[in-house]
C-alpha cells in the first residue's frame, strides 16, 4: 500500500492536513491538501516510490472512494501495464478491474 508518507508531513494552520514535497533526480512536487468545511478529509493523494507516478483523488461525496483509490490503482497499474506501448489498454483493464472489486 502506498501513502502519504512519500511526502514530507507538515502542520502550518489547524486547516492543512498534509502537505511538503518529495524530490529525485529529475524534478520536484509538493502536496498541500486543506480541508474545508468538514471535520474530516475525503482527498487523498499517492506518490509512489522513486516518485515516478503521483495521483490526487477528490472525495466530493465520501472519501471511502478517494481511499480505495490510493491504495489500489497504482498496483492495479503495476499489475496491468506490462510494456508502455500497451498504456491505453492497460489503463482501461486497469479501470475494470477496479470496479469489478
Amino acid at each position: 500500500e502506498l501513502s502519504p508518507s512519500s511526502a514530507h508531513t507538515t502542520f502550518v494552520k489547524p486547516s492543512l492536513v498534509f502537505g511538503g514535497g518529495v524530490t529525485n533526480s529529475s524534478y520536484k512536487f509538493s502536496v498541500r491538501s486543506i480541508k474545508g468545511h468538514r471535520s474530516y478529509m475525503e482527498d487523498e493523494f499517492v506518490v509512489s516510490p522513486g516518485g515516478h507516478f503521483a495521483a490526487v483523488f477528490d472525495g466530493h461525496g465520501g472519501a471511502s472512494v478517494s481511499k480505495y483509490l490510493r491504495q489500489n490503482l497504482y498496483a492495479n497499474l503495476q499489475a496491468a501495464l506490462p510494456s508502455v506501448r500497451e498504456f491505453e489498454n492497460s489503463t482501461v483493464d486497469a479501470a475494470e478491474a477496479l470496479r469489478s472489486d
